[in-house]
């Protein structure tokens, strides 16, 4: 009898160890944190990330990790509401065909600026049939983007135009 409850004892108290070592702070572990206060997210998924290519990208893992570290014109917030990311300030035509997004200063992880110009690029790329895009259908709303996405006009006549470094026109 004694045995047994020294027994439930030791297992009762191994496995409350096993929980509150979960609750660590990590307080010897180099990269959980930094003396400037920065602290490191690790996120893991289902599997192998298969692309990073927001051109090429088919699947929850890779939408995932795209989301996770590239940013829009526009996001969700909590609510599922659009509200502006890159876009400082939309101005829509009294037709409304024509957006123009003014972007806010913003930077590439490598210090480079943001620009309109790298939207235009993506969307473009992402349009172009030789891209091989399974969601380049999203474009065919743009002026021109069915005649774009299906190869009878030229990716250059997709509606979408860096004005300046800060202007895109869609």
């Amino acid at each position: 009898m004694k045995k047994k409850t020294v027994g439930l004892a030791l297992s009762v108290m191994l496995a409350g160890s096993a929980v509150l070592a979960g609750c660590s702070t990590g307080g010897g572990d180099k990269d959980s944190g930094s003396t400037d206060g920065k602290k490191n997210l690790r996120l893991t998924d289902t599997s192998d990330i298969t692309t990073v290519d927001p051109a090429k990208a088919t699947d929850s893992v890779a939408f995932n990790m795209i989301g996770n570290t590239m940013e829009g014109l526009y996001r969700l917030d909590k609510d599922g509401k659009a509200i502006p990311a890159l876009a400082e300030k939309t101005d829509i035509s009294s037709d409304n065909l024509t957006y123009t997004f003014t972007l806010r200063d913003s930077k590439w992880s490598d210090g480079s600026p943001v620009k309109a110009q790298d939207f235009e690029f993506a969307w473009k790329r992402a349009a172009d049939p030789k891209t091989g895009s399974s969601y380049s259908y999203i474009f065919d709303t743009l002026k021109n983007g069915a005649d774009v996405t299906q190869g009878k006009k030229p990716v250059d006549e997709l509606g979408v135009k860096a004005i300046d470094d800060k202007t895109l026109e869609v």
